[in-house]
């Protein structure tokens, strides 16, 4: 086969990652990287579709061309470049070099021109070329031997085009795209076309002319009134054939050495990705040493590799007898023991043990196989290893490590196993000390503390269609994988401990959320009972309103259409009903999400049940079907899991399923919750729910009069706020006065805007202005709290919780100004949630603890944002009650009191 040259058109690109992607896409300092990591997510891509032998990017350059001297209008429309967008191209340079991609920048010369004259020098040494652009100028450089790749929707769907392709698209030959665009003329570049000559009579005229001149030759063929606008127009599209035209004979050498594709500088790149927070990339990266299927190329093309990093020898365990020699070693140590579990899945109760890896700060690691393939003598019996390791976990003297307590918890004791003595939970140390950052890996923290590369465990699964099940992956390969992770966690306990002291956050580490690990395992573990029965008859009523709702929808709009495609749905919406609507997706497709048509409600019958039909599939999809599928075949109780590492707020949240975001306003909401019932006849379900607990720790945060009177005084503080905002008595407040009071004691806290308020209360923005200006000077404090949040996160780029607990808010020095106002969202409401969430950690850790102590046999199940879950036998209800009320209002003393509100039912949706 013949080698293979990419091209790249680097301009091009980033404009089009910065426009399909969000521009909240920021590192975790607050860089914005939306067009960055477009780019490299398109470049990658296209090398493991492409599999170049060559690659090189172009670049525009800011000084005039030759097409400027020609037209002086040459651009000139083109707007100014984006905020946020000139810093981008100087890392995409940065991660170019880091990938040891050639880049051409040529003064007065345009990327599109450096790019068809290495094409056509590249094809006319034999080479397939493929360019890479986002701009479909390129298509008319399309030939034998150079195709163009271009995206299509976002930045990973992209369409090759060669001869044919454009054929079909255009019903021209790439040659004559160029005299099309003379004609029509090109928005874009301001280049003006012929008037009343549009694609479709372009296209007609070059279809049977062959090309402009075969059009000027045969103008007395053409109907009078075409004939005399080209005429008069001919010299203009001559003219705008020059401008059109790519050029290919610019003075730049065709280097095929240069351009060779060669191994990545690993540790440039695994800099940048780290800094730029891509860490989905790191895994996508070929691993060291090789180029891998995302730098294929034909041998003897590459740089010599540099030999891969030394990774530690890790012993496995070949018998029970070695195995107890090292348990007892270690029991004797007084160092800490990091242990790493190899595990089927990511947590739960269905995660199996395949082996654990053990290591100490001056010990090489050891693998125990539970699992896997080994060519002699195969893994270990599970039950007489784990026997064997039962003292290691279960001394109460010696000090573990794990990058997961909570995961290691929950496997352990499903394998009955305990976990004891001191524990160091490194994921949970640096969630604290990277305040607000997204999850970290023990790849992240390897590379920022150790600067050491971690492989992924696609490393020795492998992916793909020959990728296997970590309990078939060769012993040999878990080992070396697993004990490389658990000596990394022995080296960096240490430098986390001192983090956490030198930040003043070990109290809160100690204090409040390492407790929290054993109780969040035990509710894991404890799981609660669904009623499947009830939720199969719900299934089958939702499938029967979804069809009335389908044939409804069918019937309002005139004609079928799949109504879960937001493409066709926009289609009938906005072409055929001719519908408004403004907003727009990254594709440049007008947007059917909720908000949008939540505005167009009434403007056409088939909008209402269009939300309903989606209220519907959602809700049945996403657990009236799943539930009963989720229900563990030995406990008969579905069991979410817990993380403690992933709101930047400190909130707790729950996967497989996610129990925490079931709608409570909506009637389906509440039957989805009837489904949550009490285990056996004799008990019941209690809920205890924090009573507006962010209003009152606003108040205590702001020392407001107002507020706070409202709350000393037990006052219904939204009927208090509706009163000192309308001027009225507490006792001629509306129900209407009180809605909107409410809405806004929230969305104060939240730091809405006036058109967020107006959205919420279906006030116009001048109204919404002009409410939220009177609420502020009714409550000052709350005002003069808010500004003051900002200044200082402004000035320090973090804020704190009443416990300390810290979150960064990069956002606040971005750029772009509705990043900028997010960041001002996130510091006033980060503080005030924040704080709600240690409260509830507090309670949860005093009441699990003192329902042990007593030997009470209710249990904690769910903790739902403010509000707690517990299943309780009827004669111990009254006890749980008093217990849970004197523990969880006195968890955190404030300048206003909390208030606690119970209620206690057979199943959890009749408590609404």
């Amino acid at each position: 086969m013949p080698d293979k040259l990419a091209l790249i058109d680097g301009n091009s690109l980033v404009y089009r990652a910065f426009h399909a992607l969000p521009q909240d896409l920021t590192s975790n300092t607050g860089e914005l990287a939306n067009a960055t990591y477009g780019f490299i997510m398109m470049l990658m891509r296209a090398q493991a579709d492409l599999k170049p032998t060559h690659i090189a990017a172009a670049f525009d350059t800011p000084k005039p061309t030759f097409r400027h001297e020609q037209y002086a209008q040459y651009k000139a429309t083109r707007a100014a470049m984006p905020d946020g967008l000139s810093h981008q191209f100087q890392r995409v340079y940065e991660l170019l070099e880091a990938f040891r991609i050639p880049m051409f920048r040529y003064e007065g010369v345009e990327a599109d021109d450096l790019i068809g004259t290495l094409a056509r020098k590249a094809s006319e040494r034999g080479l397939d070329v493929v360019i890479i652009s986002g701009d479909t100028d390129a298509f008319q450089l399309i030939g034998p031997k150079v195709r163009v790749l271009a995206p299509r929707r976002g930045v990973t769907d992209a369409v090759l085009y060669d001869e044919a392709a454009i054929q079909t698209r255009y019903g021209l030959r790439p040659p004559q795209l160029i005299d099309h665009k003379s004609l029509v003329g090109d928005t874009s570049d301001n280049i003006p076309g012929v008037p009343g000559i549009g694609d479709k009579t372009a296209t007609k005229l070059l279809a049977e002319y062959g090309d402009l001149e075969g059009v000027r030759d045969h103008l007395d063929q053409l109907p009078a009134k075409q004939r005399q606008v080209l005429e008069s127009y001919m010299g203009q599209v001559f003219k705008a054939r020059e401008l059109v035209t790519i050029v290919q004979d610019v003075p730049v050498e065709l280097d095929l050495d240069a351009m060779a594709v060669k191994e990545d500088d690993r540790p440039r790149t695994l800099e940048l990705f780290h800094e730029l927070s891509f860490r989905t990339l790191i895994d996508r990266l070929p691993p060291p040493g090789r180029l891998g299927t995302s730098r294929a190329a034909q041998p003897g093309l590459f740089d010599a590799a540099e030999p891969a990093p030394a990774r530690p020898e890790v012993h496995t365990i070949a018998s029970l007898g070695e195995l107890e020699g090292e348990v007892e070693r270690l029991l004797g140590s007084p160092e800490p023991v990091a242990v790493e579990l190899a595990l089927t899945a990511p947590g739960g109760l269905s995660a199996e043990i395949v082996g654990i890896a053990v290591a100490t700060p001056s010990s090489a690691p050891f693998y125990v196989p539970l699992g896997g393939s080994a060519p002699n003598g195969g893994p270990l019996p599970p039950l007489e290893t784990l026997e064997v390791l039962r003292p290691l976990f279960e001394d109460g003297r010696g000090r573990k490590t794990s990058m997961d307590v909570k995961q290691l918890t929950v496997a352990l004791g499903q394998a009955g196993l305990g976990l004891d003595g001191a524990i160091f939970d490194v994921g949970l140390a640096a969630y604290l000390i990277e305040a607000g950052q997204r999850t970290l890996t023990l790849q992240d923290l390897s590379w920022a503390r150790l600067h050491r590369e971690l492989p992924s465990l696609k490393s020795i699964t492998g992916e793909g269609r020959s990728a296997v099940t970590l309990s078939e992956a060769p012993v040999e390969k878990a080992a070396a994988f697993f004990g490389e992770r658990a000596q990394t966690l022995a080296e960096i306990e240490p430098l986390l401990e001192e983090e956490l002291k030198e930040g003043k956050l070990d109290r809160l580490y100690d204090e409040v959320d390492l407790p929290l690990v054993p109780v969040l395992a035990e509710m894991e573990q404890t799981g609660i009972s669904v009623d499947v029965p009830y939720l199969q008859e719900l299934s089958k009523e939702l499938y029967e309103r979804v069809h009335e709702l389908e044939n409804e929808i069918y019937l309002s709009v005139g004609h079928d259409f799949n109504i879960g495609s937001p493409q066709q749905l926009a289609t009938i919406l906005f072409d055929e009903l001719n519908l408004s609507g403004g907003k727009k997706t990254s594709t440049g497709r007008q947007s059917t999400a909720a908000e949008v048509l939540n505005e167009l409600k009434g403007a056409h019958p088939c909008i209402e049940l269009i939300l309903e039909h989606r209220e519907l599939t959602k809700l049945k999809s996403t657990y009236v079907d799943a539930l009963p599928l989720l229900v563990n075949t030995n406990t008969r109780r579905v069991h979410t899991t817990y993380h403690q590492t992933v709101a930047a707020t400190g909130r707790l949240s729950s996967s497989d399923p996610n129990l925490q975001n079931i709608p409570i306003r909506t009637e389906l909401g509440r039957r989805v919750r009837r489904a949550f019932v009490a285990p056996e006849p004799g008990w019941v379900l209690l809920s205890a729910d924090y009573s507006q607990i962010e209003l009152r720790i606003e108040a205590h945060l702001s020392q407001d009069p107002t507020l706070m009177e409202a709350f000393l005084q037990g006052e219904d503080v939204h009927a208090a706020t509706a009163a000192e905002l309308n001027g009225v008595p507490i006792e001629e407040v509306t129900r209407d006065m009180r809605g909107i009071a409410k809405t806004a004691n929230f969305a104060m806290i939240y730091g809405v805007s006036p058109f967020g308020f107006a959205q919420q209360t279906g006030l116009s923005q001048h109204e919404a202005a002009d409410f939220m200006r009177r609420y502020f000077e009714k409550f000052p404090g709350v005002s003069a709290f808010q500004k003051r949040l900002i200044a200082e996160a402004r000035e320090s780029g973090t804020v704190t919780t009443l416990l300390g607990r810290k979150r960064t808010i990069p956002e606040l020095r971005s750029q772009v100004r509705q990043v900028r106002a997010a960041g001002e969202r996130m510091a006033i409401n980060a503080p005030v949630q924040g704080t709600a969430s240690d409260i509830i950690k507090i309670a949860m850790v005093r009441l699990f603890r003192h329902m042990q102590e007593r030997e009470m046999r209710s249990r904690m199940l769910l903790q739902v944002h403010d509000e707690l879950l517990f299943e309780s036998p009827e004669d111990e209800l009254d006890q749980m009650k008093k217990s849970a009320k004197e523990i969880m209002e006195g968890a955190l003393e404030l300048s206003v009191p909390l208030v606690v509100d119970f209620k206690s039912a057979p199943n959890w949706g009749a408590m609404y």
